[in-house]
């Protein structure tokens, strides 16, 4: 198993990269992963945190790996955005035992999903308790674009770019979506969507 370490914390990444190598276990190599490098190529499983994994970067690096996120500290909303929109494969507690760690990554290689039975159960229980019964039938073309975007943690100049639209465009429509869900911000209307299955008809 080839293992990349990418965090935005390099300190942590290094650190990170020292322990897994002392580690006698089915880990050939371990690679800090460095933007606009070779470092990326042929890995198997990426551990990285979630403003890495939010900003896009691990697609174009190494779109074939396998992907562990590191919680620390994640909302539930973050949590599920990385797996409906990131294609995680794993999310490791901050309290895992290196046991754990090194389990997490042998499952994640093998093709796996790896959540923690906290994780999963507050997922599930979120899924059925947090039911939204808005109708997307009430939402424009535009305003269903957008809503996936907001969810990603774009902001608006990123929005307006990826649509081809004006920056007063996406206000605008940013402004009638959240009216539509009776919220008036970015992260009540990502709690509100990533509790249902809006997106999934989206």
């Amino acid at each position: 198993m080839k293992v990349g370490i990418f965090l935005g914390h390099k300190i942590l990444a290094l650190a990170l990269k020292k322990y897994l190598s002392s580690l006698a276990s089915g880990i050939h190599e371990v690679h800090e992963v460095i933007e606009d490098e070779d470092s990326s190529q042929g890995l198997d499983v990426i551990v990285t945190d979630y403003p890495t994994l939010v900003s896009g970067k691990l697609s174009s690096l190494s779109p074939e790996a396998k992907v562990l996120l590191l919680d620390t500290g994640l909302s539930m909303v973050k949590r599920r955005i990385a797996l409906l929109f990131f294609k995680v494969r794993g999310i490791l507690q901050p309290e895992a035992s290196p046991k754990l760690f090194l389990k997490a990554l042998e499952r994640i290689y093998k093709g796996d999903l790896w959540l923690d039975h906290a994780t999963t159960e507050e997922l599930l229980s979120f899924s059925r308790d947090g039911h939204l019964t808005s109708d997307i039938r009430g939402l424009t073309k535009r305003e269903r674009e957008v809503i996936p975007l907001v969810c990603k943690g774009y902001k608006n100049k990123e929005i307006a770019a990826t649509l081809g639209i004006s920056l007063p465009t996406v206000k605008a429509l940013l402004s009638k979506v959240f009216r539509k869900f009776s919220v008036s911000s970015r992260s009540q209307l990502q709690a509100a969507v990533m509790g249902s299955d809006i997106l999934d008809r989206l």
